[in-house]
């Protein structure tokens, strides 16, 4: 009997086994997070504080519920709070970008912290929690994002930026009423950045950069995105929509500069 008769019957039964695992990781469902039983506790908590920007009230920013439910707070006095919801997968969907993609449960506090003897007086100090599967995760971290720049793009305060901007966006969707108003805001950039700049392409729900709900009611969306042209020159546009408490829809576009390749570039205000 030849060797590679003598081998068959191994390379056969890992051949079977990585077949078997393949089926078995393909079976698997992903992970559903147990949630707080108390419908009065976050499963998730967001705020800002600090950044020389006064404070009217003790809200955190951003709230999300077991059943839910997001909060928009409004501590800093300069909107409205407003309230939203988000499906139960939606949730779950989020829970695991936060906990598994951004591995938040790992990160450390020591993690969050400048290097060296840098200080920055007017940053703003970012705290999220999570409240899952029976436990509290809770982090605090002062100019993050410099400390990611510090630390690489896949550094734990990198992750933590990362659940930040997530956060912040949901938040953006629900201060515009949701992901269909959302759609609305967007067809209306769009439409005005097809007559204005048709050569500059078509935005996405991923190109919204800001939202705010005024205290007069009403909502504005900030859209914006780098455009590179064919010759390799730059511009960055923004395009802002505003509706009122009565429903009238105004849009706004600001168009940057051309930028040749390595330049920096600011929009024309």
């Amino acid at each position: 009997m030849s060797t590679l008769q003598k081998m068959k019957p191994a390379w056969i039964f890992a051949a079977a086994m990585f077949v078997s695992a393949v089926c078995i990781a393909a079976d698997e469902k992903p992970k559903t997070y147990t949630l707080p039983k108390d419908a009065a506790t976050p499963v998730i908590v967001m705020d800002h504080k600090g950044g020389m920007i006064m404070r009217k009230s003790d809200e955190p920013f951003l709230q999300v519920m077991p059943d839910g439910a997001v909060i928009v707070g409004d501590p800093w006095g300069a909107g409205r709070k407003v309230e939203g919801k988000i499906t139960g997968d939606e949730l779950q969907s989020l829970l695991r970008y936060v906990m598994e993609e951004q591995k938040f449960g790992e990160i450390q506090a020591a993690d969050l912290r400048m290097k060296g003897r840098m200080v920055v007086m007017d940053a703003a100090t970012t705290t999220i929690s999570v409240q899952v599967d029976g436990a509290k995760q809770e982090l605090a971290g002062r100019a993050v994002e410099m400390v990611a720049q510090q630390n690489g793009e896949n550094s734990p305060a990198a992750h933590f930026v990362a659940v930040n901007m997530k956060l912040n966006d949901l938040a953006n969707v629900i201060k515009l009423g949701g992901t269909k108003e959302l759609a609305k805001f967007l067809d209306a950039a769009n439409a005005k950045l097809k007559k204005d700049l048709p050569d500059d392409g078509q935005f996405e729900a991923k190109d919204l950069k800001r939202a705010d709900a005024p205290a007069a009611g009403g909502a504005m969306a900030v859209f914006g995105k780098k455009v590179t042209m064919p010759d390799g020159k730059w511009h960055l546009i923004d395009v802002t929509v505003t509706q009122s408490a009565a429903g009238k829809t105004t849009v706004k576009v600001q168009k940057g500069r051309d930028v040749q390749p390595g330049e920096g570039g600011l929009l024309k205000r």
